[in-house]
């Protein structure tokens, strides 16, 4: 599944990139959302985007993003003392429809990515890596972009994730990021 998934992530950035009017980086705060969960969790990620301009008012793009600090939670079970940590990343599509102003572009945007990731448990009696099925999810934001490619967004991830292993449930996993970035123009 992971040589399908490579396989996929390389086939979408090179024919994006081919046709890219610009790329960007970015990077962020998440904070989990997850279902049932206790105490939220933060943790930060860092990506990069292939945009295309449609109109003068549409944009579509494609974005990659991993975390590179896991969401961490603290928990105990029969005394043992455990962390659990969540790694995600995720590789979409989105749209983006701007409102175009004189200095700034706020803007709305809406997409569906392919999520992977692992939860990692540390403790005496639990302890070991498992990861989960990669699934389809959605996400939408709302940001402001200046004229000179600096950009920050608000985005909420909704995904519901199982593990890969034998008779598990999907739960909720959603979580929401602040990012800020910056694109350079390909023209």
């Amino acid at each position: 599944m992971k040589i399908f998934t490579l396989s996929i992530l390389s086939i979408l950035l090179i024919s994006t990139f081919g046709m890219a009017q610009s790329i960007g980086v970015f990077g962020g705060y998440l904070n989990s959302a997850f279902e049932g969960q206790g105490d939220a969790a933060g943790a930060f990620e860092v990506g990069g985007t292939f945009v295309l301009d449609a109109l003068p008012i549409l944009e579509a793009g494609v974005e990659f993003s991993t975390t590179v600090s896991p969401f961490e939670f603290e928990g105990e079970i029969a005394g043992d003392k455990f962390t659990t940590k969540i790694k995600s990343t995720m590789i979409g599509v989105y749209g983006k429809y701007n409102i175009s102003l004189p200095a700034l572009t706020p803007y709305i945007r809406v997409g569906a990515a392919y999520y992977s990731g692992s939860t990692e448990v540390d403790g005496s009696l639990l302890a070991g890596t498992i990861d989960f099925k990669n699934t389809l999810g959605f996400n939408a934001g709302a940001g402001v972009e200046t004229f000179t490619g600096l950009y920050a967004e608000f985005v909420y991830h909704i995904v519901s994730r199982e593990f890969d292993v034998p008779n598990t449930v999907s739960e909720g996993y959603n979580y929401w990021g602040l990012r800020a970035g910056y694109l350079f123009s390909l023209l």
